[in-house]
């Protein structure tokens, strides 16, 4: 009889064991996700506020943001335009001009959570640039 204890033992520490082991790496993989998701928005915001340096023009918002939006794109995040926020446009040269991207991450683990997701910011400063 006391080896069926010992089993019985065995068997719920691994079941404990394995919980705790799925959730550190549903972890990980969440904050690989959201490192990765914050490099893509960044790059994106970047990308924007380059080209918003250099077409500073309120005409040219439509442009910046597609730049952003594309640039977002090929690392695989899909943006929508209340997502991409720029000010500064029509400036003088040297004025500042400020992209900034918000994006929406849903968590791999949600579903342990409640569907929760993380949003992933991004603002990128450059400076308008004289004959652009």
């Amino acid at each position: 009889m006391g080896r069926w204890r010992e089993r019985g033992q065995s068997a719920v520490e691994l079941a404990l064991g394995l919980l705790v082991l799925l959730l550190v790496l549903m972890g990980c993989l969440d904050l690989g996700r959201a490192f990765s998701a914050w490099m893509s928005v960044g790059s994106a915001s970047r990308e924007g506020a380059r080209y918003a340096s250099t077409h500073p023009s309120s005409a040219d918002l439509a442009g910046i943001k597609s730049r952003v939006r594309q640039r977002a794109a090929s690392a695989g995040i899909t943006l929508q335009d209340n997502q991409i926020n720029v000010s500064g446009l029509g400036g003088a040269a040297g004025e500042p001009v400020t992209v900034t991207v918000s994006f929406p991450l849903p968590l791999v683990s949600g579903f342990l959570l409640g569907g929760h997701t993380v949003t992933v910011h991004a603002s990128t400063v450059m400076a308008i640039v004289s004959g652009g």
